[in-house]
């Protein structure tokens, strides 16, 4: 008798799951219109279905329904290089060029000589360099003038236009579902926000998570402003192994579903998969379609139950509609 109750509980729950796929994916009513129709797409709709919806054997209360995601790479194009470092490189070379002194001085001697071997070993000190003495408010207005501005080489495009459509429909189909939904970067927290932000307005600006630098506070004629003192706040970078930390520090408790791209997530994976008091789901981004992107291994080392997403095979479109 137990067995046989066992066995209706279980196809009530998997009936019970694809009524609600159904509903959710019904004609005209496709929640991830920019995904294909594959497996993936519909493990996707079932696990957000089955952790929001009340009564399922999967539910997970909103106050601990936390998604997270890497910013580079899984948001948006980083290739051939992400776009905070493209920032900072073109801040730091119309400097450079503007001060014959600076010329012979790092990291701007690097930049203006195209010394990526350099640049990329000594990304911290670029970072500071190109940021110390910056106000919060005129970093951030810089940062998004650059994205709206400045075109990507290989589409020429801006690269505000860069963002992979089906992954902000994701973060919007989250949210509407009731996720606490996290961007978690190492890049710089500011850039961030006010980038990202733009993007995906939904999100409370606190939501973005990235590598800090520290603050001086000043004020003044009654006006509060920040500027970089030049270093940076621990972990030092909010990549690797800082990106637990980053989210036990901000968020507080561990997550229910996490996605990114490359080795760079494969702590938060681990950490993500850790979660054993609620049902949850990993995805990883294979970029596999260099007819519409780029094709490069993530690096990641991947346990049973974690999900490779294929941009060419599960991405409708890449970017726009």
């Amino acid at each position: 008798m137990r067995v046989e109750k066992f066995r209706k509980t279980i196809l009530l729950q998997i009936i019970f799951i694809w009524i609600a796929l159904g509903t959710a994916c019904g004609q005209g009513n496709d929640p991830l219109p920019n995904w294909r129709e594959t497996a993936h797409k519909r493990q996707i709709v079932a696990f957000v279905t089955a952790v929001s919806t009340a009564g399922s054997a999967d539910f997970v209360p909103v106050e601990h329904r936390i998604a997270v995601f890497d910013m580079d790479g899984t948001l948006i194009v980083e290739k051939p290089t992400p776009v905070n470092f493209d920032f900072m490189l073109d801040y730091l070379r119309t400097v450079g060029e503007k001060s014959a002194p600076l010329r012979q001085v790092q990291p701007y001697k690097a930049v203006l000589e195209n010394d990526m071997s350099y640049l990329i070993r000594n990304s911290k000190q670029v970072g500071l360099t190109a940021h110390m003495g910056y106000s919060e408010a005129d970093y951030m207005k810089r940062a998004l003038d650059f994205v709206k501005t400045h075109k990507h080489p290989k589409y020429n495009k801006a690269y505000i236009d860069l963002f992979y459509s089906p992954m902000v429909e994701l973060i919007e189909y989250l949210h509407s579902n009731g996720f606490r939904v996290y961007v978690v970067s190492g890049s710089l927290q500011t850039f961030i926000r006010a980038v990202v932000k733009e993007k995906i307005h939904r999100l409370p600006v606190s939501n973005f998570i990235g590598t800090r630098t520290a603050l001086t506070y000043q004020f003044a004629d009654g006006q509060a402003a920040f500027s970089r003192d030049g270093s940076f706040i621990k972990p030092e970078s909010a990549a690797n192994e800082g990106k637990p930390i980053s989210i036990a520090l901000n968020i507080g408790e561990k997550p229910i579903f996490a996605f990114g791209n490359s080795s760079g997530d494969q702590q938060l994976f681990e950490y993500t998969s850790t979660n054993k008091t609620y049902k949850n789901l990993i995805l990883c981004l294979e970029h596999d379609d260099d007819a519409r992107e780029y094709t490069y291994a993530s690096g990641v080392t991947f346990e049973p139950e974690w999900v490779k997403i294929s941009m060419r095979n599960d991405f409708r479109v890449v970017f726009g509609n």
